[in-house]
């Protein structure tokens, strides 16, 4: 589930219901990421905060404040959030190293032509 948007779409409520969805479409794992605000993305996005969602602005320079990603507090919240409702709507607990013995590693690929 990403973008999770702070105070819009991170309610319980709403997390729930999608991974609801999710797990009647037949997902098998469920993994979130909160919104990540690059520079110019960041631009724009606040410019919608100020015209639909005003009350929030305040709200988003805090998260935000000095960096492209959520402050790490709350970016833990919803994380453990997410996991709990997962866990909650039938989605096995996994770990992003979760693979099978026999995976073949990862290799860098060469950045020359």
């Amino acid at each position: 589930m990403m973008p999770v948007l702070p105070r819009l779409t991170d309610g319980e409520a709403n997390l729930r219901a999608l991974l609801v969805a999710a797990r009647e479409a037949g997902a098998q794992h469920a993994e979130s990421n909160v919104l990540f605000l690059r520079p110019g993305t960041r631009e724009t996005f606040f410019e919608f905060l100020r015209t639909a969602f005003p009350a929030l602005v305040p709200e988003y320079e805090r998260l935000y404040a000095g960096s492209a990603y959520a402050r790490r507090d709350y970016v833990g919240e919803v994380e453990a959030r997410v996991r709990r409702l997962a866990a909650e709507v039938g989605f096995a607990a996994r770990r992003r190293d979760d693979r099978p013995a026999d995976a073949p590693r990862p290799s860098q690929l060469s950045l020359l032509w």
